[in-house]
């Protein structure tokens, strides 16, 4: 999906709101919250629901539109600003925890935020976007302790006689009165688990080839049911790590059980993780930029007998980060960045990139100059120094590669004037000083012929050294040195 979040200038301090509850929010509400949701929607958005929840008009009494507040006072509360608040909220809006409605009146612009209960964890981990968010967030480890918190304990009735009593034994009066008047009672039921509600659309479905996927499957023996059995998660991966119809299928076959031929959810994640996540995946090549119609042809590649280009020059052109970022997903462009300047990609980088991405903040293509941004002056992609960035990004607007690359120029020219650090979401990189090396560290270096001692200088230190051994023989007889 390449959504993003909607533009923040339509959101004003001054602009009141309410707070509604669409669900019953109990005590295993928060539990879900805090183990399930609390990784995808962050500090600032968990605190956000909570806040919320506090305010919850009841529903036994209609709303008082008079009674709402300013978003100054919600800011204030969470002690962030306007933009980190729209993206939290924009978060808890992706997970259909708030549902956000707006209107204009007489008193001014409101909104209604409609809270929403978590989803059960059987209907969670149904959910192939979110469990594959998840797991990203916490690290495997993490995840199967929090899977392992909530699975369900099956008591084994083998051997066991039933001997529980039904309803209309112990309750046979009151079944007896509501026959005489002509009512009948309520038969229970049992409600089966509901398919979970898909996160892709038709439209965004049909965006894949799954016939070309199926005929691939043919000889590993992968029927359509299975397939579609599958569509959710196999679509997720194609989504996510930008894989397409003939790798699909090469990875299904890879990962499927070699006694069933049955498609295995938690090998083809795995699977798909360690070959689009690492630097060894396959990027596609990026054409270089075209010269300008008077310029000459550009620069033939290097060949075997070119000499080494300096680190320097390693560095990409504006117009060839611009062409690599407009053709190629963010997760790609960074093993391209890094590979342009011969370093490797940091353990968490590609987690850190996604985790951006995974919001929808920003297009992929500004993502991209950020990344570059990023790993030509700080080396690495950190969360923190991109999180920063990716906020001073939001609220100048940068939506695309260009006004991103301008937005830097910008940055560095009144950095530059100035002297002095700019207050903004990124800095200048720091540079190591360095000392001057000193003339004995030369494997050239001579020492100075030595220069001959004057005699007044011999009989100071000759008269220095005597009475230096007289304090000591004093002081080895016990008496008191002159």
């Amino acid at each position: 999906m390449n959504g993003q979040v909607a533009n923040i200038g339509s959101l004003s301090p001054q602009d009141g709101f309410l707070v509604t509850s669409a669900d019953y929010l109990s005590a295993y509400s928060e539990e879900l919250l805090t183990y399930l949701y609390q990784p995808l929607t962050g500090a600032v958005g968990f605190a956000l629901y909570h806040i919320l929840q506090t305010l919850v008009h009841s529903t036994s009494q209609p709303m008082v539109l008079s009674d709402r507040l300013p978003h100054n006072w919600l800011i204030t509360m969470l002690g962030e600003d306007l933009t980190t608040f729209f993206v939290a909220r924009s978060k808890l809006e992706a997970l259909d925890l708030v549902q956000s409605y707006r209107k204009t009146d007489q008193i001014g612009t409101y909104y209604v935020y409609e809270l929403h209960a978590p989803l059960p964890p059987r209907e969670f981990f149904h959910e192939p976007l979110l469990t594959e968010f998840l797991r990203e967030q916490v690290g495997e480890s993490r995840f199967v302790q929090i899977q392992q918190h909530f699975k369900k304990q099956n008591f084994d009735h083998t051997g066991y006689t039933n001997v529980s009593q039904d309803f209309t034994t112990v309750f046979s009066a009151e079944v007896e009165t509501l026959l005489a008047r002509g009512q009948t009672p309520a038969a229970r039921t049992t409600q089966a688990a509901t398919s979970p509600r898909p996160r892709y659309s038709a439209a965004q479905l049909a965006t894949f080839d799954w016939d070309l996927l199926i005929q691939r499957l043919m000889p590993a023996q992968v029927n359509r049911t299975q397939v579609e059995a599958n569509a959710q998660l196999i679509f997720t991966l194609h989504d996510f790590y930008k894989i397409d119809e003939i790798s699909m299928a090469n990875l299904i076959d890879n990962s499927k059980s070699l006694f069933t031929n049955q498609i295995i959810p938690a090998r083809l994640r795995t699977m798909a993780r360690q070959q689009y996540m690492t630097q060894g995946a396959t990027i596609p090549p990026v054409e270089e930029p075209k010269p300008a119609p008077n310029q000459g042809p550009s620069t033939p590649p290097p060949s075997s007998t070119t000499p080494t280009v300096a680190p320097s020059q390693l560095i990409p052109t504006e117009a060839e980060v611009l062409d690599a970022a407009k053709s190629l997903p963010p997760a790609e462009f960074l093993q391209w960045q890094h590979r342009r300047l011969g370093t490797i990609i940091g353990q968490f980088e590609p987690q850190t990139v996604m985790s951006l991405t995974r919001r929808h903040a920003l297009p992929e293509s500004v993502v991209n100059v950020l990344i570059h941004y990023l790993v030509t002056n700080y080396s690495i992609v950190n969360q923190n120094t991109m999180d920063r960035t990716a906020n001073d990004w939001l609220t100048n607007h940068i939506d695309t590669p260009e006004k991103a690359f301008a937005h830097i120029r910008a940055f560095m020219q009144r950095n530059n004037k100035n002297g002095a650090p700019v207050r903004s979401g990124y800095r200048k990189p720091r540079l190591t000083p360095k000392t001057k090396q000193p003339a004995w560290a030369d494997p050239n270096y001579k020492s100075p012929a030595a220069k001959p001692t004057d005699q007044a200088t011999r009989a100071k230190l000759a008269a220095e050294m005597e009475k230096l051994r007289k304090n000591r023989e004093a002081h080895a007889k016990g008496e008191t040195p002159s």
